[in-house]
């Protein structure tokens, strides 16, 4: 999946329904005053436990088809979180 840089509050989709088994998950830039969470974009349901750090690698394996997104709470002006990942 091509970089998606986020810089504000909000839920966006990561991957997009795509049909692989697992999503490994990427996060680099800044986060600022930001809280990042993993979530199911259907049910809300959170996917990793804890706070996304940035440097960081995640792993969701979730059978397929499945919409990942990124949740974003308090974002402020030095909030750019750029999340890259791969599909398998």
């Amino acid at each position: 999946m091509d970089p998606i840089t986020i810089t504000t509050n909000g839920v966006t989709s990561i991957n997009n329904h795509h049909s692989a088994s697992a999503t490994t998950l990427y996060v680099s830039g800044t986060i600022g005053a930001a809280t990042l969470e993993l979530v199911d974009s259907i049910s809300g349901a959170t996917l990793v436990d804890g706070i996304l750090s940035v440097g960081e690698q995640y792993i969701v394996k979730h059978g397929a088809r499945k919409d990942i997104s990124l949740r974003v709470s308090g974002a402020d002006g030095s909030t750019a979180v750029i999340m890259q990942g791969v599909a398998y």
